[in-house]
């Protein structure tokens, strides 16, 4: 069940509240909407959330459902998919097929801790996620997946001309085809190309009217941000957008329900953003929405050939929704989803709360438990990308 005020992406249930200096401020009201949806991947033909995407073939207002073509394994590259929470990775490096690695690096990390997950992202070969709930925040950086560095501070560069470590906490973290982008407080940007330098841009501030946040995603053949939160008060809900990559930003009207996150997915010609019992639908690439009931509270919905397979958090089983009826299904009895999400080479990966930890499918309808059980924080998003092969993760033979 994500919290609304927290970043991913995979909502990663989180952006956290807090202030220019760190300050944490007080979170959302939890709300019963499900699990962490995917971070984005590293390309618009990754998969990831953005898979089955059309560009302009959707009639408005229409779906255009097609299969979905599983993305090519780059050669001489190892398929690597990472599971985040607070303070813990957890690792697959042979397609989903096994867990390689399950670290807890911090094992007190909580919503208001500064190993508190806030967001994810993968581009040409580098793996990152940022954490902090106010001061401090923090970038880790992996090329595998496996071996992770927390960045110091003399990697983090300022306008003013200073070197230091964040100041405050972390919003989230994509990755734009070119530069790798931060996003800090109401802070301008921090950019970096590789993932391990970070330059302060001098792009817009974020203006203080816009204070709780609350999820963010990053759509690449869109090339589109989304935003949400509150005012201080709570009482007024916010969508904002940015199509320069969070260099300036845009309030976002047009229907979007106070009930709905930015935790999107882009497939089939769509925008799909979760809402509990209801979903955010947009045809025109997020400038307008609708809004429709659904029978749960969803808070994942994934993309598959034929339409969605949507999550809600404490619950036993997915539903499966073909633009016009929906069909509940189980995965087992026991299970109760805390995040999901499908890899660009067309996996399916679930992690649960209680019980059979890990479950994959190649088709979203058949799924198999993993042979893993961890312990630890229970995962909010997952993250998916290509690295060189190791000792720890070789080539498929």
């Amino acid at each position: 069940m994500p919290t609304r005020c927290l970043f991913l992406a995979l909502a990663l249930t989180l952006t956290a509240c807090g202030d220019d200096d760190g300050t944490p401020t007080d979170d959302a009201p939890e709300r019963d909407g499900g699990p962490t949806p995917t971070v984005d991947a590293a390309a618009d033909d990754a998969g990831g959330v953005d898979a089955g995407a059309v560009d302009g073939g959707a009639a408005p207002g229409d779906f255009v459902f097609a299969p979905l073509e599983p993305e090519p394994t780059p050669a001489g590259k190892v398929r690597v998919a990472i599971g985040l929470a607070h303070g813990r990775v957890v690792t697959s490096c042979d397609g989903l097929e096994s867990i390689v690695h399950d670290e807890v690096f911090s094992p007190d990390a909580n919503d208001h801790h500064e190993h508190a997950l806030k967001g994810a992202a993968y581009g040409d070969g580098v793996f990152l996620f940022n954490t902090g709930h106010g001061a401090p925040g923090h970038v880790f950086r992996s090329t595998d997946g496996i071996a992770w560095e927390q960045l110091p501070g003399e990697r983090f560069h300022y306008a003013d001309g200073t070197t230091g470590p964040l100041t405050g906490g972390t919003r989230g973290i994509f990755w734009d085809g070119e530069v790798f982008v931060l996003i800090r407080g109401r802070s301008p940007r921090m950019t970096s190309t590789d993932g391990l330098d970070w330059v302060e841009d001098e792009g817009e501030a974020i203006d203080r009217k816009y204070f709780h946040f609350r999820s963010l995603s990053y759509h690449p053949s869109l090339g589109r941000l989304f935003m949400d939160g509150t005012d201080s008060p709570k009482e007024v809900h916010w969508l904002l957008s940015s199509v320069d990559s969070a260099q300036s930003y845009a309030e976002v009207e047009g229907g979007f329900a106070d009930e709905c996150n930015a935790w999107m997915t882009l497939a089939h010609g769509g925008l799909v953003a979760p809402g509990g019992d209801l979903m955010c639908l947009s045809f025109d690439g997020g400038d307008t929405w609708r809004v429709e009931e659904v029978p749960d509270g969803f808070g994942t919905y994934l993309p598959t050939d034929d339409g969605f397979i949507a999550f809600a958090g404490w619950r036993r089983g997915p539903q499966r929704w073909d633009g016009e009826s929906w069909t509940e299904e189980t995965i087992d009895n026991g299970v109760r989803i805390a995040a999901a999400g499908r890899a660009p080479w067309g996996t399916y990966w679930a992690a649960s709360r209680q019980g059979t930890e890990h479950w994959t499918s190649q088709d979203s309808v058949t799924w198999e438990p993993m042979a893993h059980e961890g312990s630890g924080n229970p995962l909010r998003m997952m993250l998916f990308g290509y690295a060189d092969p190791s000792e720890s993760c070789p080539l498929a033979e």
